[in-house]
């Protein structure tokens, strides 16, 4: 009893505080937080989510098919006959993009077709080219044939395209067979290696020989006429007569002479005269003169004649008399008369023109002739 009376004792020793100095309290220990978290609050950084992962590149997939020309023919390959499928046949796939360079190579199967996946590859038109790497081993088909670019190298073409695979194909290759058959004896064999044949030497440069001339033979002019014919005389025609004509009696002309005519004597020129023409004799000129040219005489010209004396004319003096003084004038004050009457002037006359007086017919003054300079003397060393 003891103990539990000083326990309550104790635990009633103090009165509780009242609910005012409770409320009290609470008031200020908020103001005091207050105080300690009055700073702003942390800027907000945002940050942006990450980037959609981009989506795989689709798988580059390349097909098509080699075969075994038994009859190939090397003129038009396109009409070659005796095809089959090749087995075993190597086919070279390259694709370019920039600096990027992928190199991949297929095996063809029992029906002839290959299938080449490339990976991480971009495709891009006219990137991509197949052509034939390597025959199959034992087979008879291993000459390889350009049919549809297969040695050189052909560009894909795209066959599907879809987002996870794009499928590129080329034309058939073919390889040729080295056995010849009697089927295609003219196809089995390559054509022969081409054969050069230089082209024929250029023809020598023509020198033209200008053609002989004829033979000369002179022909003298034919000989003058021995007499001038005679002067015309004209004969008037007689006057008509009044009578009729006589009636036209016609007459044979007379038979033609049975002598030849006399034969043509032809008489040359005389020759040339063969005596030479006389010499040539030369004619010097005339020697010079040996007289000396007169001598030169100079003669100078007269002395200018000295100025006149100059002689200084000094100004006035000025007058020692100052101004007279200045005298002002006022205007006179004005009239209240009336004005005057306004007085009419005439215009003046017209402008009459008097011509310039005739030329004076004096004669002009005598032309007074200068002679030049005379000439300066030689130069004699």
């Amino acid at each position: 009893m003891k103990i539990d009376g000083g326990a309550s004792s104790a635990y009633f020793r103090y009165s509780p505080p009242p609910l005012m100095a409770v409320f009290a309290l609470l008031t200020l220990s908020g103001i005091a937080s207050a105080d300690l978290y009055s700073s702003p609050p942390p800027v907000y950084e945002y940050t942006s989510p990450p980037p959609p992962y981009p989506p795989p590149s689709p798988v580059v997939k390349v097909t098509g098919k080699v075969y075994c020309c038994k009859c190939y023919n090397w003129i038009y390959p396109e009409k070659s006959q005796t095809k089959e499928h090749l087995q075993g046949a190597v086919v070279e796939v390259i694709c370019k993009v920039g600096d990027k360079e992928i190199i991949e190579y297929g095996t063809t199967n029992d029906d002839g077709e290959y299938s080449i996946t490339l990976q991480g590859f971009d495709y891009d038109e006219k990137a991509c080219m197949a052509k034939l790497h390597a025959p199959p081993l034992m087979s008879t088909c291993i000459i390889p044939t350009n049919l549809n670019w297969g040695v050189i190298g052909a560009y894909l073409q795209v066959g599907s395209k879809t987002m996870d695979e794009l499928v590129l194909y080329s034309e058939p290759f073919a390889y040729a067979s080295i056995i010849p058959f009697e089927m295609c004896e003219e196809y089995s064999s390559p054509p022969s290696p081409y054969e050069y044949k230089s082209p024929p030497p250029p023809p020598p440069p023509y020198i033209y020989t200008s053609p002989p001339p004829p033979p000369y033979e002179y022909k003298s002019p034919p000989p003058p006429s021995p007499s001038p014919p005679p002067p015309y005389k004209y004969k008037s025609p007689p006057p008509p007569s009044p009578s009729p004509p006589p009636p036209y009696e016609y007459k044979s002309p007379p038979p033609p002479s049975p002598s030849p005519p006399p034969p043509y004597e032809y008489k040359s020129p005389p020759p040339p005269s063969p005596s030479p023409p006389p010499p040539y004799e030369y004619k010097s000129p005339p020697p010079p003169s040996p007289s000396p040219p007169p001598p030169y005489e100079y003669k100078s010209p007269p002395p200018p004649s000295p100025p006149p004396p100059y002689e200084y004319k000094s100004p006035p003096p000025p007058s020692p008399s100052p101004p007279p003084p200045y005298e002002y004038r006022s205007p006179p004050p004005p009239s209240p008369s009336s004005p005057p009457p306004y007085e009419y002037k005439s215009p003046p006359p017209p402008y009459e023109y008097k011509s310039p007086p005739p030329p004076s017919p004096s004669p002009p003054p005598p032309y007074e002739y200068k002679s030049p300079p005379p000439p300066p003397p030689p130069y004699y060393k």
